[in-house]
């Protein structure tokens, strides 16, 4: 493939005090790069040379026309949000269908830890002339920025499942070999293949297998669901399937950090693994592929006096159907702490929900829902 421009800068160009430092560093590389022959896209310098009007379809264009990214940030809230973001997310959602184009990050203020778990992967460099030698050694060359490997990885998989870049393209994937397998992701594949060709006694029968061969919660739990479908109807089936997947996830939750990054929560007064189980497993699947640490905890009302939203940089809250008697003085707990909480709510709008949450960030049980999840907490 020929390349329109070999990097594509992005950066912070000004705030309301002015100009950023971001915009003079960004410049800095602009020149030194295009000095050794390199096509370079620099914004400011482009765009005013060219003339163009339409200034975001010119952006989009160049995005997708670079062969590397390079982003520069003095300030981790800089590339969190705004076009920024945008720009950093629409290049790996391409880099994750063409390998052999690069990323690089440039932290002027030495903040590699604080990246959003998207962008930890990749080189950060803090020295500039180290950022630039390896910049073009990487453009020059054909090394791709990750493992060479035919083999999908465990994030790559994620990502065409869930589509977190958008159309994931999962069909791509499905039938390359994976080169780090995880615990729930034979129930992702054996679901897609599913979906693709239709036979549901193929479907149920490895479902069944995955129950009996490793006490998979996230099986049983879609096996219930299939026995609650009126053409398979067996609720006390069903319901035995719900209660296997509980004990099962205790295992899960078990295992967990109790000084996670991410706080994922399940608020239920029921022995049984329902909707916002299943949210929490394929959520907390996401965060762990990118390494980041949660605590699942599971809430019963009784427990709410102790819960702390202020030890995570994060918390999501899944709101089990069949857990409705909640205290007021945590309705009023979660008011106060709505920066650092999302709330998931399993099978119902917020309507059907007896409190005051509008004011919350909210999301339900579908996978629209649990993929825009996903993607806030990465970032």
């Amino acid at each position: 493939m020929d390349y329109r421009y070999d990097l594509f800068i992005s950066f912070k160009n000004s705030t309301e005090e002015g100009l950023t430092e971001d915009r003079n560093v960004a410049k800095s590389f602009f020149e030194r790069l295009s000095g050794d022959g390199f096509n370079v896209f620099f914004s400011n310098q482009v765009l005013s040379d060219a003339g163009v009007s339409n200034y975001m379809f010119e952006i989009q264009s160049a995005i997708e026309g670079a062969k590397a990214f390079l982003l520069v940030f003095s300030h981790i809230e800089y590339i969190t949000h705004g076009w920024v973001a945008q720009e950093w997310m629409t290049f790996l959602n391409i880099l994750l269908k063409d390998p052999r184009r690069s990323i690089f990050i440039y932290s002027i203020n030495k903040q590699a830890a604080e990246l959003p778990p998207f962008l930890r992967p990749y080189e950060c460099f803090d020295d500039f002339n180290s950022a630039l030698s390896h910049m073009a050694n990487g453009i020059t060359g054909e090394k791709p920025s990750l493992s060479g490997s035919s083999a999908i990885g465990k994030r790559d998989f994620l990502n065409a499942y869930w589509g977190l870049f958008g159309n994931g393209g999962f069909d791509v994937f499905i039938d390359r070999p994976m080169g780090d397998k995880f615990y729930n992701y034979e129930v992702y594949r054996l679901k897609s293949r599913f979906l693709s060709d239709g036979d549901i006694r193929k479907y149920t029968t490895g479902l069944e297998t995955l129950i009996k061969e490793r006490n998979n919660p996230l099986a049983a739990y879609l096996l219930s669901r299939h026995y609650r479908n009126f053409r398979y109807l067996d609720l006390s089936l069903s319901r035995a399937l719900s209660k296997t997947a509980y004990d099962s996830f205790l295992k899960k939750v078990g295992n967990s950090s109790t000084n996670g990054e991410i706080g994922l929560w399940i608020l239920t007064d029921n022995c049984e693994y329902d909707g916002a189980f299943y949210m929490c497993d394929v959520i907390h699947d996401v965060l762990d592929a990118y390494d980041v640490g949660t605590e699942i905890r599971i809430l019963r009302p009784g427990e709410l006096d102790s819960a702390d939203f202020g030890n995570h940089r994060k918390t999501v809250l899944f709101w089990s159907d069949v857990c409705l008697d909640i205290p007021g003085t945590f309705i009023e707990k979660m008011h106060d702490h709505r920066d650092k909480l999302l709330l998931a709510l399993n099978s119902f709008g917020e309507n059907a929900v007896p409190y005051d949450i509008k004011d919350l960030d909210l999301f339900e049980n579908n996978n629209t829902e649990i993929t825009k999840l996903c993607r806030i907490l990465l970032s």
